[in-house]
């Protein structure tokens, strides 16, 4: 004789059973004598699909329907028994969803059907962006909606902002978690919630349902569908919270991979920054290491020139690795925010001009003609002196050196426009080739025709880094054979102190 499976009532001990303890307080438990679903999952009337069914006692509390409860049920532990004894003959809802309407039946059939497609495709696409627009497309097909739309968090995790949108009815770009939405509710209970909204311009109002999308521990964010014709039906709502939770799996796949792309564009760049600093290291080292050798072995046979002319040379290379050392330091030292004082208001214009007497011996040993523009501007940016200085050295330094075409002119000037201060440091150099500018101010990397001239590569990346750090922005513009104009965009600081 088989085994008497057991029945919510008898499992929970509710007590609404008929017959049970608080039938006449509460009323006989919808689960308890709802005949139309006896002996599925070999049950008692809905003794052992109580999730499905509405106003049951769970908690102490009488729960809504299945949308409404679906979670909580989800973690009962007569779920999970049900669940385990039925195998793969449990069933989890109503024979269709408590219609026996065989249109409806047909549409579920249908419907599932298209879930189990939306999941493949769901699945298959590896980048966040365009698998957020095919949720909502697939969304909107699935409810027959007016609108879809993908919502995801803002950075400071204060506000929902639009990512993804599909339909004939516009959304806002950004809604506070604050606002009285069901958007902005399903954010903050992590629940499907309902709601309606205006129709702008139509003098009617349309159903909002906003599901969640994500798993127990971290939300991605919130679906939100709109319909102006009829509400969303039970049908509906059970449908966009499975689908929610492919969503959310699809989304976790789409950022592990990104991150495990972005993991390997890092170590390709570390071994990159690796062996070009070892080239740069160990080529003045070899030359340091020749010179000693012959002045070793070679001593008594070299020439006071020729033994000048090595230890110059030994002094030359490593003079190279000291300023190489001394680049690689600033720049980590950058990075880390801690080699520099505090930001503060500081007008560019003196760092800017100090930093052009500095480099005259040089431009004139070279033969380049090193000017400033007269500027009687004295904006005020968020930076600090030895920071600026250091970005003007570069800069300046860079353009003397790589004059070395027939007019040799590097200017500078300072100007304010459209809110900005503007320092442009412009020269009539080799120019950099339309392939190497996108990468001028990364680690290490050198223009393919700078390659006779001596450098590391390191000066415009601490350039981008220091003016990173201060807000501001670079242009560069440059032609091969004519020169190259560098731009940096800082943000005006206002001076009237506040009341």
């Amino acid at each position: 004789m088989p085994t008497q499976k057991v029945n919510c009532w008898e499992e929970l001990d509710c007590g609404r059973e008929p017959g049970g303890a608080r039938e006449a307080e509460l009323g006989p438990c919808p689960a308890a004598i709802d005949r139309t679903c006896d002996g599925i999952n070999g049950g008692t009337n809905a003794g052992r699909i109580c999730w499905a069914i509405e106003g049951t006692l769970c908690c102490d509390q009488v729960d809504g329907n299945f949308a409404d409860k679906s979670e909580r049920c989800a973690t009962c532990p007569l779920f999970r028994r049900v669940k385990y004894e039925e195998g793969c003959h449990f069933q989890l809802l109503k024979p269709g969803l408590g219609s026996d309407d065989p249109q409806t039946l047909h549409r579920l059939l249908n419907d599932s059907v298209a879930l189990i497609g939306v999941c493949r495709d769901i699945f298959a696409c590896l980048a966040e962006r365009p698998l957020l627009q095919l949720i909502v497309q697939h969304a909107l097909a699935i409810t027959r909606a007016s609108s879809a739309a993908a919502y995801v968090f803002s950075a400071d995790g204060d506000e929902l902002t639009l990512e993804a949108h599909a339909g004939a009815l516009e959304r806002p770009e950004r809604v506070a978690l604050d606002a009285e939405s069901a958007l902005a509710q399903a954010a903050r209970t992590r629940r499907v919630a309902k709601g309606r909204m205006a129709l702008a311009g139509q003098g009617r109002d349309a159903a909002v349902a906003a599901v969640p999308v994500g798993g127990r521990e971290t939300l991605a964010g919130v679906l939100e569908l709109v319909t102006a014709d009829g509400e969303f039906s039970l049908d509906d709502e059970w449908f966009l919270r499975e689908f929610s939770l492919s969503a959310a799996l699809g989304i976790e796949n789409a950022r592990t991979i990104a991150a495990l792309r972005e993991l390997k564009r890092f170590d390709k760049a570390k071994s990159r920054f690796v062996a070009l600093l070892m080239h740069h290291i160990t080529s003045p080292l070899a030359t340091i290491a020749c010179s000693l050798q012959a002045l070793s072995q070679l001593r008594h046979k070299l020439s006071e020139a020729d033994s000048d002319q090595l230890i110059a040379n030994s002094l030359d290379r490593i003079n190279t690795i000291q300023t190489l050392s001394k680049r690689l330091l600033d720049l980590a030292a950058i990075r880390s925010g801690s080699s520099l004082a505090a930001v503060r208001p500081v007008c560019p214009a003196e760092p800017l001009r100090r930093e052009v007497e500095n480099r005259l011996p040089r431009a004139r040993e070279l033969g380049v003609e090193l000017i400033v523009a007269d500027s009687r501007e004295q904006p005020l940016v968020l930076a600090d002196p030895d920071g600026l200085r250091v970005i003007f050295a570069n800069l300046l330094g860079n353009a003397v050196k790589y004059c070395t075409r027939t007019v040799k002119r590097v200017e500078a000037g300072l100007s304010v426009h459209a809110g900005r201060c503007r320092v442009s440091i412009r020269d009539t150099g080799i120019g950099i080739p339309p392939d190497d500018q996108s990468r001028v101010f990364e680690e290490f990397h050198r223009a393919a025709n700078a390659a006779p001239l001596r450098g590391h590569g390191l000066g415009l990346a601490v350039v981008k880094e220091l003016v990173d750090r201060y807000g501001g922005e670079l242009e560069l513009e440059s032609t091969v054979g004519e020169g190259t104009t560098i731009t940096i965009l800082f943000p005006l600081v206002d001076p009237t102190p506040p009341a």
